[in-house]
């Protein structure tokens, strides 16, 4: 048994310091038992079977629930307000459902909660949708995957692809959070040559875009083009579309956070 009295000093500063790092974590232990989620979203189904859970609390800390078990990570700021946009956006639709149209099998079905927002959402994936899903809630599916890759470690990349008579685009990005520049790599494949007319790609939405100069022929095979963003528009969720010839086409969210104009 430990004796206070005649103890040497030392042994009285170890005391003391052990005694406060116990209350202290102890003191963080019951408030992160006692802090309330600002948003938590689900997705299930699949051939697979899929079953995740991800939540997020104010404080950054973000729990990943799967089959394989729970992971606990903590956010960037620059990620909490990219959730944070993300839930003012999800509010102005509120409380809906978006179920799967009669004959629809193995797709996945998400959902996402925030009592904070009054955000109560479900849906599924757009192909099995009984009605169009809106922007906002794919923008939430690639927000949500790229923190689950966060919290696992991975690094996470965003790809979208489109295609129209005998053209494919693809294109692919690290991320969907901009706080400056952000370069999206795209790729055409032709099964023949195309003569075209003006820019061989297009950007539109509060952006600004640099798009190298390409020739009026689009050669059979892949051509890859990198285009370079800045956002025009700060602290909303921006609807960028990617457009080439034929009419093709793809739609990239991007959450545009800061507190000021971009120079």
């Amino acid at each position: 048994m430990f004796h206070w009295i005649g103890a040497p000093r030392w042994a009285l500063v170890v005391l003391l310091v052990t005694l406060t790092i116990s209350v202290s974590l102890l003191i963080y232990l019951l408030l992160l038992r006692t802090e309330r989620p600002l948003a938590t979203y689900r997705r299930t189904g699949g051939v697979a079977g899929l079953s995740e859970s991800l939540t997020v609390y104010p404080s950054g800390r973000v729990l990943l629930q799967s089959k394989v078990g729970t992971r606990e990570a903590r956010l960037s700021e620059e990620y909490m307000e990219a959730v944070r946009l993300l839930l003012k956006e999800l509010a102005q639709i509120g409380k809906s459902e978006y179920g799967a149209r009669p004959g629809a099998a193995d797709f996945l079905s998400y959902s996402l909660v925030s009592s904070g927002y009054g955000v109560n959402l479900s849906w599924v994936d757009p192909w099995a949708s009984g009605l169009r899903i809106p922007f906002q809630l794919e923008a939430a599916n690639i927000l949500m995957s790229e923190l689950m890759s966060v919290v696992r470690g991975e690094e996470f990349e965003l790809r979208v692809s489109n295609s129209s008579d005998g053209i494919s685009m693809r294109a692919e990005a690290k991320g969907i959070v901009l706080s400056g520049e952000m370069r999206i790599k795209v790729i055409l494949e032709t099964w023949e040559d195309f003569r075209y007319e003006g820019p061989l790609l297009t950007v539109s939405g509060c952006v600004v875009a640099e798009v190298p100069h390409q020739e009026g022929v689009l050669r059979r095979g892949m051509t890859e083009v990198e285009v370079a963003i800045r956002p025009l528009c700060i602290g909303r969720l921006l609807r960028v579309e990617i457009s080439s010839i034929k009419n093709l086409s793809v739609e990239i969210p991007i959450f545009a956070i800061g507190r000021g104009p971009v120079p």
